[in-house]
């Protein structure tokens, strides 16, 4: 029973001091952000590189995942145009019933 008590306190101990260094590291990082001297123009060649040239890899990888979607889905449309084609018609005769009592 004691070990067990013991091994629970050590591991909350781990985490704690884990989480104690984590937070520190934050502390020191952020401070960082705000202490001069700024530099400006790599602040702004990072965003470029960053972000705007990133956007091949996002467009490809948006165009290959819908690819990818329309050949998985592909078998099972059918299924759903079926049951579109029966909501619509369901519409239709729903909405035919509603003039016999509420003209328009």
């Amino acid at each position: 029973m004691l070990s067990f008590i013991q091994n629970m306190g050590r591991t909350a101990l781990n985490f704690l001091s884990a989480l104690g260094r984590i937070t520190l590291f934050s502390v020191v990082a952020i401070r960082w952000i705000f202490t001069p001297p700024y530099y400006w123009q790599q602040f702004f060649r990072q965003t470029l590189d960053i972000g705007y040239y990133s956007l091949p890899v996002v467009g490809l990888t948006t165009l290959f995942s819908g690819m990818v979607l329309a050949l998985q889905s592909t078998p099972v449309l059918p299924g759903f145009r079926r049951k579109i084609q029966w909501q619509r018609l369901w519409c239709y005769r729903s909405h035919e019933s509603w003039g016999r009592y509420w003209p328009v």
